[in-house]
């Protein structure tokens, strides 16, 4: 399976962003829980990709949640949190995730300020500079990609960007 050297590495730095917080005096290498390795995993699991590729990506230990003609959903568990990927003829064709908005820790909250700032048209890159921090990967299909930039309040932002530009957004209790 090839998730990509430099898919993972992104990933896992993305996870230490969200697990180290700000000012983080703690400098020592923190091992990562399930439910980060899981997101990690997942974000390094690109679309196209087989069920094996999942599993040994994921783990074996998936159940089939729902199945009909030449497509299948299965599902992961990873703590509280979990993984979804649903596979038409075999391939990889959407994926999503519970556990993305728990792994943020910080003290960068996004705000109803920053949420407005947010336009069509705009990149996750001119997204994530507004808000101040990356957002985490929740949903992925083709060309569609939806993110969350959580706060420990369980306030959120949610943006769905197809072909790498913002198609929509929704707001969730901000300040």
């Amino acid at each position: 399976m090839k998730l990509g050297k430099i898919g993972l590495v992104i990933a896992s730095l993305l996870v230490a962003s969200f697990i180290g917080g700000c000012g983080s005096d703690d400098t020592a290498a923190k091992e990562l829980t399930k439910e980060e390795s899981t997101y990690v995993a997942f974000v390094g699991l690109p679309i196209g990709s087989t069920l094996d590729d999942a599993k040994k990506a994921l783990g074996n230990e998936c159940e089939i949640v729902s199945e009909n003609n030449n497509s299948q959903i299965y599902k992961w568990k990873a703590g509280d949190g979990s993984v979804r990927a649903e596979f038409e003829n075999g391939t990889l064709v959407r994926k999503n995730n519970t556990i993305a908005s728990k792994l943020y820790k910080g003290d960068l909250y996004v705000t109803m300020e920053q949420f407005n700032e947010i336009q069509k048209g705009q990149t996750y890159d001119k997204v994530s500079g507004i808000i101040g921090r990356g957002g985490a990967l929740v949903t992925e299909k083709k060309d569609v990609k939806i993110y969350i930039w959580s706060n420990p309040d369980e306030s959120c932002a949610q943006v769905h960007f197809k072909n790498g530009f913002v198609s929509s957004k929704q707001s969730f209790r901000l300040k």
